[in-house]
């Protein structure tokens, strides 16, 4: 048996490059990705763009079995601003003209057309459940559709220029965020819910745009461009547990100012996109999630700008930058495996215990070890050494800071890396 109890012998022994989230790119659009979403087990992607990679594609694309099929239709307005699924149905939230109406439209397996809009207004957020169809838009305007009934309106917030960016349910009831100051002598400050009648407000509210919403272990978390949330410091990202507004692990702690654009929850995850370096003492570029106690990078490169939307399908995590509103400014889609499990293609034995740790570590492989790293989550490589043996090895980490590094194991098989939790 191994014993390593040495700081000065292992730690920064050699710095160099770890990125344990592998991205690449798989589109350049000739303008902002604004929204992603999953229907009929494919890729969605839509914005203010009429080009990808090169081909015509106008507002959408579809990314399917690592190809895309391009949106040749021809189609007149701005664009696309949001998704959602109903009825087995994918509506977009837009701005597409289809004749005198524009805002709401439907996929239709070929091209997108009218949605039933007898509006005529810009719609941004989607939301959709079993049994209704949300869309928000310009002038503090929802509206919702049940099964084949027609649209109906519900109150609007107070000025005409107020955008609903996002909707979501939380307890029942429906969620507004966006750009907003009141509804019908209420104040909300950019976040309300509908009580069936009327909207009120969470608390104080926020001191700025809210972009995105979602419910995550039963409380409501809310992203945007705000500081501060219920008179709390909240940078970017905030939680509502029903009574009380709070940060999220010490929120947006880094530089950025569009603010946190979406997010979503997935394997009990919370995945956040947007305009940020450092999240919760964590440098994180653009994606972090939140497993409910510490912030995790997603080593977004940073030669990209930053995420403006994200999706997840078949364990990869897909992410559309905003370059810029502009159809001269390129934008891009990319992807990642967001688990080890994608990354590693090696069927190799290992096993790290106990995880998580206070102390010390020991590891274990079913063929000969050959070289063992412990890196942290900025990459730094803390231990760097190279082994010739089965048996197992012991690492003392007593000194380490708590939080989250990676074993990086070199085997005869091949590569496997193990996420650790130092305690």
């Amino acid at each position: 048996m191994k014993i390593k109890f040495s700081l000065l012998s292992f730690l920064f022994v050699s710095i160099q490059s770890f990125a344990q989230y592998q991205w690449s790119e798989i589109g350049a659009f000739d303008g902002p990705v604004n929204a992603l979403e999953v229907h009929e087990n494919k890729i969605f992607a839509g914005g203010y763009f009429d080009v990808v990679n090169g081909n015509t594609s106008n507002f959408s694309a579809i990314y399917e079995n690592n190809a895309f099929t391009y949106n040749g239709n021809s189609l007149t307005g701005i664009g696309i601003q949001g998704f959602a699924v109903y009825n087995d149905t994918l509506w977009s939230a837009n701005v597409m003209y289809f004749g005198s109406s524009y805002g709401i439209a439907k996929w239709d397996g070929n091209t997108w057309i009218d949605g039933g809009n007898n509006y005529s207004i810009g719609f941004f957020g989607a939301y959709a459940n079993d049994t209704v169809l949300y869309l928000g838009g310009f002038n503090g305007k929802i509206i919702k559709k049940t099964g084949t009934a027609q649209w109906v309106e519900l109150p609007p917030t107070a000025a005409t220029n107020d955008e609903i960016k996002d909707l979501t349910i939380f307890n029942d009831q429906l969620v507004m965020a966006g750009d907003f100051v009141s509804s019908a002598g209420t104040t909300l400050n950019y976040v309300g819910t509908y009580n069936g009648n009327s909207w009120d407000a969470f608390g104080s509210g926020l001191d700025s745009i809210a972009w995105c919403t979602t419910v995550y272990n039963n409380e409501l978390y809310v992203g945007g461009e705000f500081l501060n949330a219920g008179g709390n410091g909240a940078k970017f990202i905030a939680k509502w547990n029903g009574t009380t507004w709070s940060d999220v692990g010490g929120s947006v702690t880094g530089s950025g100012s569009a603010g946190i654009r979406d997010m979503l929850v997935y394997n009990n995850k919370l995945y956040v996109a947007g305009d940020f370096d450092e999240i919760g003492g964590v440098a994180a570029n653009g994606i972090a999630y939140w497993d409910g106690s510490i912030w995790s990078s997603m080593d977004f490169p940073a030669n990209y700008s930053y995420p403006h939307c994200i999706e997840i399908l078949d364990n990869y995590l897909y992410a559309g930058t905003y370059e810029g509103w502009t159809l001269q400014d390129t934008s891009h889609l990319l992807k990642a495996p967001i688990s080890l499990a994608s990354i590693d293609e090696a069927d190799i034995s290992l096993n790290v215990f106990p995880n998580p740790t206070y102390n010390s570590i020991q590891i274990q492989s079913g063929s000969n070890l050959e070289w063992i790293k412990i890196i942290d989550q900025q990459g730094k490589i803390l231990i760097d050494e190279k082994v010739n043996q089965q048996e197992v090895l012991k690492y003392d980490i007593s000194y380490l800071a708590k939080g989250i590094y990676f074993i990086q194991c070199q085997t005869q098989k091949g590569l496997k890396t193990v996420k650790i939790v130092k305690k």
